[in-house]
């Protein structure tokens, strides 16, 4: 009987979901356009991705519920695909590359397909003393995992937030310090099979690439019970004295077409004005400059 009613709170989420995504379709008068521009931090844009963020972290939520009770029944919400990390496709003549995302099953075009892990911080005044620990590892070497948002915003994928303990000091990177002002942060507790992202490879050419990088914040009013899957922890909420939204900065990857088990390829879009790594073909310079040219 509970697998029953599992299987029907499933087809009713899934119903929901279509629903949602409907009303988000049907009040947006025009189809989505998936390129650089004002559609990307359109409310239309963030409404979506969070629909269907909901919709993952739902999965791997039931997913994990019915791994640890041993159920026999299917209880997890069905995605139409999942992430393996694999050798990479690319010509090594082009780019030296070991490892890459692949997606197994099919995406349509428009989907959330990846998102980008790890320690948050802010540029600025109140964010200068993490920075250097973010840019550079241990060993004095460039930090390739750290992304910058065109906003202010450093990701550093180079941490594993699951083994950050606020009630273990032990656990802290040197730079990190737990607000426990608001209660114990959960943020990042759980495996995410999904936050990927920073290991996803640059394209080198409009051909390869399939997937687009937007900005995405997780407000305060996020399900409780997901929160432990958002990959992403803010350094230290007091360092930034920080109102309680967002509740972490992220970066999503969303399909640009439909993908059908294929390696997932992206833009990185870096700065032209800081110079290429050798390995670094823009694909489109022009779109490069213009968005980071942006100015708020």
């Amino acid at each position: 009987m509970d697998c029953l009613l599992a299987a029907s709170c499933m087809h009713s989420r899934q119903l929901k979901l279509a629903e949602l995504e409907h009303q988000l379709d049907t009040q947006h008068e025009s189809n989505i356009k998936l390129e650089e521009g004002s559609a990307l931090t359109s409310d239309y844009l963030q409404q979506r991705t969070t629909v269907q963020l909901h919709y993952m972290l739902e999965h791997i939520h039931r997913q994990q519920q019915q791994q640890q009770e041993e159920r026999d029944c299917e209880v997890s919400f069905e995605m139409p695909f999942h992430l393996e990390v694999e050798k990479s496709s690319l010509n090594k003549d082009a780019c030296e590359v070991g490892e890459g995302v692949f997606l197994k099953g099919k995406a349509p075009k428009g989907s959330v397909i990846a998102v980008y892990p790890g320690l948050v911080a802010l540029l600025g005044e109140h964010g200068s003393g993490a920075i250097p620990y973010m840019l550079e590892l241990e060993d004095g070497q460039d930090n390739p995992y750290v992304l910058a948002r065109i906003d202010g915003v450093l990701i550093d994928a180079s941490i594993d937030i699951s083994v950050i303990d606020d009630d273990d000091e032990g656990t802290w990177p040197m730079h990190y310090q737990p607000d426990s002002s608001r209660g114990r942060n959960t943020l990042g507790s759980r495996h995410n099979p999904y936050a990927l992202a920073h290991k996803i490879n640059h394209g080198n050419s409009k051909e390869n690439v399939n997937l687009l990088q937007i900005p995405y914040d997780f407000k305060d009013s996020f399900p409780k019970h997901l929160r432990p899957y958002i990959p992403n922890k803010l350094v230290s909420r007091t360092l930034f004295n920080l109102q309680p939204e967002p509740l972490a900065w992220s970066q999503v990857y969303v399909a640009l077409r439909d993908i059908c088990d294929e390696e997932l390829f992206v833009d990185y879009r870096i700065n032209p004005d800081v110079g290429y790594p050798e390995w670094y073909k823009p694909v489109d310079e022009e779109v490069a400059r213009r968005r980071w040219a942006y100015d708020g």
